[in-house]
């Protein structure tokens, strides 16, 4: 099969390679890694793409990776794959396999806390600041695709699954931000510290920076003293926020 021929190797550098080492594609290309992929079968085995499953496949890849072709990093070859794959979107055509695409992703009715924090994590530990031991801060950050108040309300042990899921991440601080709007603007933020020091210091910096990064408390009931939620003035990204805790980090 043709499928079983291509072994893909690094998507970050954009490369398919052959088990004979021969290059496809190369670091060049700035579309949809699934694009790429059904450029190429389109030239090699054109065959393949007339199923609807694989096409399918390919099109929900390029669709996610382009914002339903409205990124702005959005590419000719995006465009023309996408026309190219419509047999995958069946009845429901583009629009509506990208609405089906969206709602299954943030459909976390039969997840739990942990599960929903998991989907969109990542973390990373600082070279600057050390606790009075000399470890690490180790700070994590998870984007969901619901409201912090559904984030709290989703079952009665909210709280304590989010804690201990920062404990079993070993993570000094939690930060969870909410995109329910739009895939990379967040409108509001959790902050999960490891002590109420840690908050303070944080907050403290938060407040010295408020022109990056403007923050408005969000009253939610239970949080204790290491738990804030806070609403997010106007458009932020999720690199800017990152940028801000690498910053705290390291002064």
């Amino acid at each position: 099969m043709a499928l079983y021929s291509l072994s893909i190797e690094g998507f970050s550098s954009r490369s398919i390679q052959l088990p004979e080492g021969q290059i496809l594609l190369d670091h060049s290309y700035d579309c949809s890694c699934c694009a790429i992929i059904a450029e190429k079968f389109a030239s090699i085995s054109p065959g393949i793409l007339a199923g609807k499953g694989f096409s399918r496949l390919l099109l929900a890849g390029i669709l996610l990776d382009t914002e339903n072709l409205t990124s702005p990093n959005c590419t000719s070859v995006d465009r023309y794959m996408s026309t190219l794959l419509l047999n995958g979107a069946g009845r429901f055509g583009c629009n509506g396999l990208y609405q089906i695409l969206r709602s299954k992703m943030h459909d976390v009715s039969q997840l739990s806390v942990g599960q929903i924090l998991q989907k969109d994590f990542r973390k990373w530990s600082t070279t600057g600041k050390t606790d009075i031991g000399g470890s690490r801060l180790v700070i994590g950050m998870s984007a969901v695709g619901i409201s912090i108040s559904q984030l709290l309300s989703h079952n009665e042990t909210s709280i304590q699954e989010i804690i201990l899921f920062q404990q079993l991440e070993k993570l000094r601080l939690l930060i969870i931000i909410s995109g329910y709007n739009h895939s990379q603007n967040f409108k509001e933020m959790l902050i999960s510290a490891e002590s109420e020091d840690l908050m303070k210091n944080l907050l403290c910096y938060l407040d010295t920076h408020a022109s990056h990064l403007p923050l408005h408390a969000l009253y939610q009931p239970g949080l204790g003293d290491e738990m804030r939620a806070f609403t997010i003035n106007g458009v932020q990204s999720r690199t800017t926020m990152e940028q801000l805790l690498q910053d705290f980090c390291t002064t």
